[in-house]
């Protein structure tokens, strides 16, 4: 339960961070381009805290999952010098990619602090044919790492009060390395008591446990997979932020180009689908990170997040930053705006789009992480 608790604030934490600075970004270009800011929320839905300071009420919401910056102007035209529809194409530009300014300053911040800490060398990009990285010394090598990512009910493993997630280093004294190392300590030993040495919660300890009559633990191990390691050398070490977030800019788009095709190719949205996570998703990884990576771990998935926030808010797609730089950019090729109407409308249709879409993808993710299993499990046993 406190390991639950823990992470449950880590995942707060992250979001708060995450968009309190996105809006921040939002906030600071309004206020130096002479706009008046009527509300700044962190999170949606009933307010919890609220506190006028000047023109501008400050607010946190009960779900803090997302926030907004509330312009003067921003909404229809009004005729006062303070008002966002009375300010330049390139003043209001400046509002709308201000934002993803922010996170992409905090993830460049974030990933000097990360790749400092672990010697500007990075091991977490997926490994796919034909992904070269643009910046850095690229190799690719398998993560050996045994690590435990479910527990069968009453198997050798449950029965010793084990709990996943955590690692196998060993089994009777002998060190392990991959799952082929682990199945070949586990054969001959049917029904009998090995020794495990396991890493759970920042330690290593042993532990006891019984395979049955296949010679099995009852556990469920995460595969063998290929990663690529980059290390950057040199110069690149003082622009190392930057070249990293570009690094994994493209990586990421890359990866989801792959996964598009994959899921043409088989005519399903599976392989889209199960890749793709939302709050819930988050929170998973939010603890796996937290019980295996540690504090560097827990910043480069911040970097990582601010980067994804990045990409996605500046797709040219109505109710995100992009959206609203693509109507600008109209208005400047037109000579006049585009229609305060239409936009609304279309910025609608938009934000629907968007929370159906989380809907759906929350809703995934409630039965592929077997949410409702794990909500009963901190209540009974």
């Amino acid at each position: 339960m406190v390991s639950t608790i823990i992470t449950v604030l880590l995942f707060v934490l992250i979001i708060g961070v995450v968009v309190t600075i996105h809006e921040v970004g939002h906030y600071a270009a309004a206020r130096l381009s002479g706009m008046l800011v009527e509300e700044f929320s962190f999170g949606f839905g009933p307010k919890l805290v609220s506190k006028k300071w000047g023109d501008t009420e400050y607010m946190i919401k009960l779900f803090p999952l997302g926030g907004y910056v509330k312009i003067l102007g921003e909404e229809m035209e009004i005729k006062d010098k303070r008002s966002f529809s009375e300010k330049s194409i390139i003043s209001r530009m400046f509002v709308a990619v201000a934002g993803v300014l922010m996170n992409f300053l905090l993830a460049v911040v974030l990933f000097y602090i990360v790749l400092g800490a672990r010697g500007f060398s990075y091991e977490g990009i997926p490994y796919y044919e034909n992904l070269n990285l643009w910046f850095g010394d690229q190799e690719e090598f398998y993560a050996y790492n045994v690590t435990v990512i479910g527990i069968t009910d009453d198997g050798g493993a449950d029965k010793a009060g084990l709990e996943e997630p955590f690692e196998i280093l060993g089994v009777d004294g002998n060190p392990v390395e991959s799952v082929k190392d682990l199945k070949d300590e586990l054969e001959g030993k049917e029904e009998k008591t090995v020794d495990l040495t396991i890493y759970k919660d920042g330690e290593e300890k042993d532990v006891e446990v019984v395979e049955n009559k296949e010679g099995l633990i009852g556990v469920e191990l995460a595969s063998d997979f290929k990663l690529i390691r980059v290390e950057y050398n040199g110069v690149e070490r003082i622009f190392a932020g930057f070249l990293h977030f570009a690094n994994m800019t493209k990586a990421n788009i890359f990866v989801f180009g792959r996964l598009i095709s994959k899921s043409v190719e088989e005519k399903s949205v599976k392989p889209v689908a199960t890749s793709v996570s939302g709050p819930i998703g988050l929170f998973v990884v939010i603890d796996l990170v937290r019980e295996f990576a540690g504090t560097v771990g827990i910043l480069d998935l911040i970097a990582t997040l601010n980067l994804t926030l990045v990409i996605i808010n500046i797709l040219p797609f109505p109710a995100l930053d992009g959206g609203h730089v693509l109507f600008m950019t109209i208005e400047a090729v037109r000579g006049k705006p585009v229609n305060k109407n239409v936009e609304r409308w279309l910025v609608n249709i938009g934000m629907i789009i968007m929370f159906g879409l989380m809907i759906l993808i929350s809703a995934k993710d409630v039965f592929q992480f077997e949410v409702f299993d794990w909500i009963k499990g901190l209540f009974v046993g």
